[in-house]
């Protein structure tokens, strides 16, 4: 791994899914977004960086409590080759405060 950025131009789709288990399935993911949602974006295509954008009514049904899920970024090359990008842990905090400053 050379850590060199990636030109990700012609990638054609990417996708974030965060789960509660990595054993669960892809349609019940807590949160889940596209490039052709809207929720991934290509902001520097040529160094090969994204933005993930999780809007509050992503996270408005989900419970009053922490959330500590397993996420992965894929995307699909020129090639038509899928390629995890990123993985880790996503957490989700729940405001402490329960009023607008």
């Amino acid at each position: 791994m050379t850590g060199a950025a990636v030109d990700i131009t012609s990638w054609s789709a990417f996708r974030f899914t965060a789960k509660s288990r990595v054993s669960d399935a892809d349609v019940d993911a807590v949160l889940s977004e596209t490039l052709s949602g809207g929720g991934v974006v290509k902001t520097t295509p040529a160094s090969g960086i994204l933005d993930v954008t999780i809007a509050a009514a992503d996270t408005a049904a989900l419970e009053f409590e922490t959330y500590e899920l397993y996420a992965d970024l894929q995307g699909v090359d020129g090639s038509s080759n899928v390629w995890t990008v990123w993985k880790g842990r996503v957490v989700i905090n729940p405001d402490a405060s329960r009023t607008s400053p």
